[in-house]
Parts: C-alpha cells; structure tokens; sequence
C-alpha cells in the first residue's frame, strides 16, 4: 500500500495544530496572571487529546492546573472530581514530583470540603483524610529521596493547614507544620510562600490573642508589593485582628477592601467570607 510522505508545510501545520503543546506554552502565563477560568477553558481540547493519545504524563498535569484553578475559584466539588481523575492516572507515572504536587493539592481540596461539610462526622473524616493525603505526600518525598525544598514547604504548609481549619484540630501541630514550612520556603527562596505560611501562622496567633505579634507581622507583609490574592488574605486576617481589638471603623474599611479584590478576582469562597465578616463587624458598630 502506496503512503504518501508528508511535506515540510504539512508538518509545521501538524505541529501548530498540536493543542497539548500549545496549551503548556500558555499555562504559565495563565497561572501568574491568576486567569483561572481561562485554565479551566483552554484545557478542556488539550485534556482530551492527552487522554486520547495516552499522554498520561500530559494529562495528569492538565488535571492538576484544572483541579488548582478549580480551588482558587472556590469550586471544590469540580476541584475534587479534577484531582480524582488525576489520581487514576498516577500509576503509571514516575514522576515523584507530580505525584507529590497532585496529593498536596488533593488535600486542600478535601480540607476545602470538611470546613463547608455541616454533619460532623463527616466533617471529621474529611479533615482526617486531607491529613492522610498531606502525611503521604512526605513519604513519598523521603522514599523516593526528592530534593526540593519549596515542594516540601508546599506539602507541610497543607498538613499545617489540614490541622488549624479542623475545629478540633492540633494548632500545637498545625504550628510546628508551618515552621517546617517556612524554613523550606526560606531556603529555597520563596518570599511569596513565606508570607502565605505566616499568613497561615497569624490566625493561630489570633486564636491565641497574640495580638502584638500578629500586629507586626501585618505590618511586615503590608510593606511588600504583593499579588492580588495574596493581599487579599492579608486583608482578611488584619480586618479579623481588628474586630479582634475593637477597631470596627478600620476593620470596615479594610474588610471592603478585601471585598473588593475577592469580586475582581472571582473568588466567590472568599467573597462569602468577607460579607459575613462585614455583616459582623457592623452589627459590632
């Protein structure tokens, strides 16, 4: 049977119509301008062509940018069923490093879940399991002896996070996490990881009316050009250090704000914070 060769034009159209190609191109793109309804969009052709053609690899980290994107819009029943899929096509990768980053992100997501769960036992089993997947997720980064510290700053920060959102939670272990995590971050160079883990630290301090620590380390994060979603939860946490110590008029005004910047990014979880913290804190006045 006579096949015809392929010519040099047809060969570049074959590769400018590659939709897995074009997509990593723009992924990272997308990711720093926080375009994750974009992500969610554009994925959709280059996933289905990766399932179809078995690039398990490819689809896997399709999977994860969709399950990620997902949880930053605050939709965690899509954000799981991403993170599930994903979770199919594991074995057979060998790839300790997605595996790893597919399990940190599966346990936010159940974390996400437990805290909006309202029968308690159910909520319990969640936070258990967003541990359990967090927990295995450092044994595999010491089994398979990978050597990345922002990925193991980023697998102790949800384990800490697993722990403080459980309302009967360990903040002792929660604590310990997050300093695991900031010397990883620290060491690797992550500024923008280091302040999202003493974020995560300042609403231990406010449980614990540790106000003169959390004060300045408000202070300390305020004085950074930071992203848009990180000052959002700077703005969250200093408008509840606040109402904290009674400022209700500058804890309207920086509750707004961060109001404000929920509605522009399209984080509809953190929208519904801040209108109940907001409804809190005038009903305070």
């Amino acid at each position: 049977m006579y096949t015809r060769p392929v010519g040099p034009l047809e060969s570049r159209s074959a590769l400018l119509e590659d939709p897995i190609g074009e997509y990593f191109k723009i992924e990272e793109t997308l990711v720093k301008e926080e375009q994750w309804e974009e992500i969610i969009q554009k994925s959709k052709a280059p996933l289905a062509e990766a399932i179809k053609i078995n690039r398990h690899s490819a689809a896997a980290n399709i999977y994860f940018q969709r399950t990620s994107a997902f949880f930053k819009l605050g939709k965690y029943i899509e954000a799981r069923e991403n993170a599930l899929c994903c979770d199919k096509l594991m074995q057979s990768i060998e790839n300790p490093i997605l595996v790893i980053q597919a399990l940190y992100l599966k346990s936010a997501v159940y974390r996400a879940l437990a805290s909006k769960e309202l029968e308690p036992k159910a909520k319990q089993e969640m936070f258990l399991q967003a541990v359990e997947i967090a927990e295995s997720a450092c044994q595999i980064y010491t089994e398979k002896s990978v050597e990345n510290e922002n990925l193991l700053g980023k697998v102790f920060f949800n384990l800490g996070a697993a722990h403080a959102d459980n309302p009967h939670g360990d903040l002792q272990e929660a604590e310990h996490c997050y300093q695991n995590a900031l010397k990883f971050f620290k060491n690797s160079g992550s500024f923008e990881e280091e302040v999202r883990t003493n974020v995560r630290l300042g609403k231990i301090y406010l449980i614990k009316k540790d106000y003169s620590f959390l004060k300045e380390l408000i202070h300390e994060a305020r004085a950074t050009i930071l992203p848009d979603r990180l000052t959002m939860h700077i703005d969250y946490l200093e408008a509840q250090y606040l109402l904290a110590i009674g400022d209700c008029e500058n804890g309207e005004r920086v509750t707004k704000s961060g109001l404000s910047r929920a509605i522009c990014l399209r984080a509809e979880e953190d929208q519904l914070r801040f209108n109940v913290l907001l409804q809190e804190i005038i009903e305070r006045q």
